[in-house]
């Protein structure tokens, strides 16, 4: 690692064990690999969405005592969720540039929604 950062300049923000993200996608081009990761970063925004929208259901069972929400409830629900998610500035940032920060939002946001929903795993 110090080899590429101090002689030769070369910054790179992440510790090289995130490079092992991409090691099942090394048969790839480089364009071919960018264009998976744009289009799963893509992917990630409505994955994203779609997981608040249940922690937002989760809360409110949770909190309000509401039995069943009705189909109006669920589709607000999604419509704020895809609101706050293109809104939140460090996820739409990090999409723009191409960071992986993208991928890791989503998989934090997934372990908040499996630790709220008293899930010890994802199976």
């Amino acid at each position: 690692y110090s080899e590429f950062y101090f002689p030769r300049l070369m910054k790179f923000q992440y510790p090289p064990m995130s490079v092992l993200l991409a090691e099942p996608f090394r048969f790839l081009s480089q364009d071919q690999f960018i264009r998976l990761a744009n289009f799963l970063s893509w992917i990630s925004i409505f994955v994203f969405s779609a997981i608040l929208a249940r922690i937002f259901s989760l809360n409110l069972r949770r909190y309000t005592h509401i039995p069943s929400e009705s189909t109006f409830e669920k589709i607000a629900h999604v419509i704020l969720a895809f609101g706050f998610t293109v809104t939140f500035y460090p996820f739409t940032w990090s999409f723009r540039l191409g960071q992986i920060q993208t991928w890791i939002a989503l998989f934090f946001i997934l372990a908040i929604w499996s630790w709220m929903a008293g899930k010890k795993g994802l199976g």
